[in-house]
């Protein structure tokens, strides 16, 4: 682990309270040009998600509509009804996304893998950069609105389920997280700037619960006059061993 990462982890709990830590439930509102373009722009926009802490699982409820939930898992992903019985499921759902008529226009499984991934990714982040087949390094300082932001690079394990092997960590002075930028490649490859803001300690674990994204140009700037996807996080509670 790199001195940089072991500060990171430090400044958001820590990695003892972090192995300590099964789940995390939070209420959610996801919305923006995406999800609207996807053709669905109010399927996310007040659910409430359990995440899995070391297992990349998420549940979603109600999904996609009152008495169902979805249920995220990297190589499959299903609808279940209130009673347990199965609705719909998809096996290796990424593999959707490789046909661009299916991509154009999101059914509800592919909302569903894109929404448990990436809500995966953004609770558990950064606990899970120390983790095996990781690559982590320092990269130059970057100079936004001011402030002097060090970053992280990483290259993420073949076939982990996020948005990008390549993206890049970017935390300010405190080590708290504060952009993320990869490339959306389940769209196509979309250069993205993501921010991360409203930072609350939730039992021990700091959490930002305002997330921000927007396209990113060849300058590494953020055009913040489109802002495809907004997240919000409210009641987290965390769930132990």
């Amino acid at each position: 682990m790199t001195q940089l990462l072991a500060e990171v982890i430090e400044a958001h709990g820590g990695m003892a309270r972090w192995q300590e830590t099964a789940r995390i439930r939070a209420s959610v509102s996801a919305t923006g040009g995406l999800f609207t373009a996807k053709g669905h722009p109010d399927t996310l926009a007040d659910v409430e998600v359990e995440v899995s802490c070391h297992q990349p699982r998420a549940i979603y409820t109600p999904f996609p509509a009152v008495g169902q939930t979805g249920i995220f898992q990297p190589s499959r992903v299903a609808i279940m009804s209130h009673d347990d019985a199965v609705l719909c499921t998809r096996t290796q759902p990424r593999e959707a996304f490789s046909d661009p008529a299916a991509s154009a226009s999101w059914d509800d499984l592919s909302l569903l893998y894109f929404g448990g991934y990436a809500i995966w990714n953004y609770l558990c982040a950064p606990f899970f950069l120390n983790g095996p087949g990781f690559t982590v390094t320092e990269g130059d300082v970057w100079e936004e609105d001011g402030e002097l932001w060090r970053r992280l690079q990483v290259t993420f394990p073949e076939g982990f389920p996020t948005h990008s092997r390549q993206q890049v960590f970017y935390v300010d002075e405190a080590r708290q997280l504060r952009r993320l930028d990869y490339q959306a490649d389940i769209m196509g490859g979309v250069p993205v700037a993501h921010y991360m803001s409203a930072p609350q300690d939730c039992s021990g674990l700091r959490i930002p619960t305002q997330r921000r994204a927007y396209p990113r140009g060849p300058d590494n700037q953020a055009n913040k006059a489109r802002c495809v996807v907004e997240v919000t996080l409210s009641n987290i509670t965390l769930g132990c061993h």
